[in-house]
């Protein structure tokens, strides 16, 4: 019989160590978010179109005089401004800047007049800053005793102010601005203006 075969024994091959994955490591805690202020809450324009204001400081010298202002579009407006001069009240207007400003008015004169003008606001309503010029027109009427006679005036003015509003509507206004003005027979004179109006608007 022929030899038997030698069968050798198989061999395993030992299991290979199991490698445990690397642990990532150990991450940054999330930064917190930079902490920013509360937005700032935007300014609310009150859409007042028309102010009525009566201005006192002429009455010192005589005059009576009121602003009826009305917004044409946003940043536009048109202001019309009558006016009533009386004799002299407080302060003596004889050939002076302040009788040049009533129209060339003496002491002893009365008159009556107006202007027409065109504001720019920088704001689309009635408040804040405005700018603009204004026509200004008129007749001044002496008192009898002088003998003269009455005659007109003209000329022109450009104004800078600013203009409050409360929450009810009551209105501050205030400025100052240059006029020049002149009349048939006398040679046209300038003088500064200021301006302040209370009164109320819707």
């Amino acid at each position: 019989t022929p030899p038997s075969a030698t069968h050798k024994p198989k061999t395993r091959k030992p299991p290979e160590p199991a490698h445990s994955a690397t642990p990532p490591p150990p991450q940054p805690p999330p930064r917190e978010a930079p902490h920013e202020p509360p937005p700032r809450p935007i300014e609310q324009e009150t859409p007042r179109t028309t102010s009525i204001r009566l201005n006192p400081l002429p009455l010192f010298a005589g005059r009576l005089s009121a602003d009826l202002e009305l917004m044409l579009a946003p940043h536009h407006a048109l202001v019309v401004s009558p006016s009533i001069t009386f004799h002299k009240v407080a302060f003596e207007r004889n050939d002076n800047t302040l009788g040049y400003g009533l129209g060339f008015a003496s002491d002893a004169s009365a008159g009556f007049g107006g202007e027409i003008g065109y504001h720019y606001w920088v704001r689309r309503h009635l408040q804040g800053i405005y700018l603009g010029p204004s026509l200004l027109l008129g007749a001044t009427l002496p008192s009898a005793p002088t003998g003269a006679k009455a005659f007109a005036y003209y000329g022109g003015a450009f104004d800078v102010g600013y203009q409050y509003l409360f929450s009810n509507g009551f209105t501050l206004n205030g400025g100052g601005g240059i006029m020049v003005i002149g009349a048939s027979g006398t040679t046209a004179r300038a003088a500064p203006r200021f301006l302040f109006g209370i009164g109320w608007s819707f």
